[in-house]
């Protein structure tokens, strides 16, 4: 489930540039990808933050499933 999540945003990524390079684009186009990458970046940032939350709290020493 959690590498569906990630590959969603990074996809997105990869596509966008992917798009920059085949493409010329205005400087507003160009800045307007430039964008949705920065935000799918963050989205990606924000998911694996989570995992790793969710992970690390399932293996504390304070945990009670072993």
């Amino acid at each position: 489930m959690q590498s569906h999540v990630v590959r969603a945003p990074l996809a997105r990524i990869m596509a966008l540039i992917e798009l920059l390079k085949d493409n010329d684009f205005t400087e507003n186009e160009r800045e307007e990808i430039h964008e949705n990458i920065i935000r799918s970046a963050h989205e990606m940032d924000e998911i694996i933050k989570d995992i790793t939350l969710k992970t690390s709290s399932s293996y504390s020493p304070d945990s009670t499933s072993h």
